[in-house]
This record gives C-alpha cells, structure tokens and sequence, in this order.
C-alpha cells in the first residue's frame, strides 16, 4: 500500500512539474509576439498611443511601402474598414503584421483600426 502511494506522489508531482513547465514557456514565448522577425533580423515595433490620428502616421515617410502590426490579425470586416480608409493590405508578415500601401489616409484614431504598430518599409528588410 505504501509502495502505491509513493508512484502516486511521484506521478502526481511529475505532472504539475510538466503542467508549470509548460506555463513557464508558454508565458516566455508570449511576450515574442509582436517581435517583428524578418529574413534580415528582427524589430520591436513602438506601440502607436491608440488615440492616434491614422494619416498623422504617414508624415514624412520617404516610401510608399510600410508596415504595419496589429494587435490580432484583422477581419474581413476590418480589412474592409482599412480600405475605406485608405489602407491597403499587401502580404502577411508574422506576428500580426502586414506590408501595406496608402492612398490619403484618413483621420481616424488607429485604435479603432486595432492597429498596434505602423513603420516605414526599408530596402533592409527582407521579407521572410
């Protein structure tokens, strides 16, 4: 009987080192994320404020190519909504992000757009 205890303890703290285990690296790998990883390295992206204004984003950019990361993949319904606003989704890169053109931008706050992140696209970049 006591021999059946012992295995059962031994099982018993087997699976909750495997079950915090795998916690431990699930909760390691989350925060990678919205890392954008490229054939040419990888770039943290600065999280746009989500009350900023979506053509403010397009200022001064010297390419009609850009980047930009969302914080889930969009819909249909919000790849729609980019559209009208004068987004248009090109190539899906990981992470929740995509290479995109922009045609006059319009002034709503990227929040509402569940954009995360927009950056300029670079001849540095290789896509994956």
């Amino acid at each position: 009987m006591d021999l059946i205890k012992f295995y059962s303890m031994k099982s018993l703290r087997q699976l909750f080192f495997t079950i915090f285990s795998f916690l431990l690296l699930l909760s390691s790998y989350a925060g990678d994320n919205h890392i954008l990883k490229l054939k040419s390295g990888t770039e943290d992206l600065t999280i746009l404020e989500s009350s900023s204004i979506l053509n403010d984003q397009f200022e001064n950019l010297k390419t009609d190519y850009v980047i930009i990361q969302f914080y889930k993949v969009p819909t249909r319904a919000q790849k729609n909504k980019l559209s009208t606003n004068g987004i248009t989704l090109l190539e899906y890169l990981p992470n929740f992000s995509f290479l995109a053109t922009y045609n006059q931008p319009s002034n709503i706050e990227v929040g509402k757009l569940n954009i995360r992140s927009i950056v300029e696209y670079k001849k540095k970049y290789k896509l994956v």
